[in-house]
């Protein structure tokens, strides 16, 4: 076990990047503030939103650090907060998540167990206020890291991951790669070269509204297969080959599998977007849709409904 005074002693920033979630902002900062870990500092990183994101945070007073930058994106907003730490810890919480009362404590005694590790990751929920439902999500990885993300993204929320500092003073946030998948893509590049830690406690809660990025599956998907596109030139050995092309279906099968869904219960519409990605990556499941909606579609994947 690590040395309890040197754990309860040792600083961990958190590094909030907020644009217009000022609603969700309070939660996400209270989550941190009622940590079992208490010696943490807060950033706020307002990426200029439109609301009272600033009144939010600067009503907490000294406890969080507020810094205002231009619109620049999320992975942007990430580096920009990296430089104002002074932890050698370091956890982005995005602003519409929260932690778990002892994710700080629990992720940080892992890390202390294994010190070369860049980052350690558990397990979180996802929270469907608007349904009214919580969905658990815990994997046990335990080996071939880099092998695993090529194969998908088994962290699945920012804020359950702690980084050691140092991993962070030698990769930054691709401001070039989609937002959607800055982290995904951060994950791959890390451990590639360096050892991390997984584990099974629940760390946060991933909020699902409406305004989520990973909302919009066609979005979501070109990113993810962009991301994983550029470690192609990286891969090494067979084995590693294997696991990329499983990866690039495992993307398609679940995004699409999830427009698929959506369309069945009607959750939302048949757009030209929605259309032309089961066309591309998913066909069968477009014909599928189309057989049991009495749906005619134009050369042009516009459509008109029979009967």
């Amino acid at each position: 076990m690590p040395d309890q005074n040197y754990s309860n002693n040792t600083l961990i920033s958190i590094i909030i990047p907020c644009f217009n979630h000022a609603t969700y902002l309070k939660k996400a900062i209270d989550s941190v503030l009622q940590q079992s870990h208490k010696n943490v500092e807060i950033i706020v990183v307002d990426d200029e939103s439109s609301d009272n994101t600033k009144e939010v945070a600067e009503s907490y007073g000294a406890p969080v650090k507020y810094i205002f930058k231009e619109n620049g994106g999320l992975s942007a907003a990430r580096n920009t907060g990296l430089e104002y730490i002074n932890g050698n810890y370091v956890v982005f919480l995005d602003a519409d998540d929260w932690l778990y009362p002892d994710a700080l404590q629990i992720n940080l005694n892992y890390l202390l167990q294994n010190p070369k590790a860049a980052f350690v990751s558990g397990g979180f929920d996802r929270v469907n206020l608007e349904e009214n439902t919580i969905e658990e999500k815990v994997r046990q990885i335990e080996k071939d890291h880099y092998i695993e993300f090529l194969q998908g993204n088994y962290v699945g929320v920012p804020a359950a991951v702690l980084y050691s500092r140092w991993i962070l003073e030698k990769f930054k946030f691709n401001v070039a790669a989609p937002d959607s998948c800055g982290d995904y893509d951060l994950y791959l590049n890390i451990t590639r070269s360096y050892p991390v830690v997984h584990h099974q406690e629940k760390i946060a809660a991933y909020r699902i509204h409406g305004a989520n990025m990973s909302s919009n599956s066609p979005m979501m998907l070109a990113s993810v297969l962009q991301v994983l596109k550029q470690q192609e030139k990286k891969l090494k050995t067979p084995r590693e080959r294997e696991a990329y092309e499983f990866g690039f279906q495992v993307w398609k099968n679940y995004y699409c599998s999830e427009l698929y869904y959506k369309l069945r219960k009607r959750k939302i519409k048949p757009t030209f977007q929605i259309l032309a990605t089961l066309l591309k990556y998913k066909p069968t499941l477009l014909i599928k849709y189309i057989l049991l909606n009495n749906i005619v579609v134009s050369k042009k994947l516009t459509y008109k409904r029979i009967g």
